[in-house]
């Protein structure tokens, strides 16, 4: 009975010490159209110290995952049109559930931008 009590204690250890050891967390960016419209898009970039990606094309509404360093980091995204509408193209970039920047265009000229530091 006593082996069995260390053994759990020490699985307990482990457990809680390698979720304190978690070293990364996630910014989340979501492209949307405020009429709920599928607007297309092409992201030129969304990046962080610990993920790029770039070059995709795509309709409004979608969500994106970014990984970032919760000890430091900066979070960018540049989002264009693809079609010639006037509909508007929403940008909303998360940390910890909390809005860090909003971007918007409706021109296929004029990207929409967010950016947000993780301190």
């Amino acid at each position: 009975m006593k082996r069995l009590l260390c053994l759990l204690l020490g699985v307990a250890f482990l457990f809680v010490s390698g979720m304190a050891c978690q070293t990364t967390s996630y910014a989340t960016l979501t492209v949307t159209n405020p009429d709920d419209l599928p607007v297309s898009f092409r992201i030129g970039s969304f990046t962080s110290s610990l993920d790029t990606v770039s070059d995709v094309t795509d309709f409004a509404a979608k969500t994106y995952t970014i990984e970032v360093d919760p000890n430091g980091d900066k979070v960018k995204a540049m989002v264009w049109k693809t079609s010639i509408d006037t509909n508007e193209l929403r940008l909303e970039l998360y940390y910890k559930d909390e809005i860090q920047d909003i971007g918007k265009t409706d021109n296929i000229i004029i990207p929409a931008y967010v950016e947000c530091e993780i301190p």
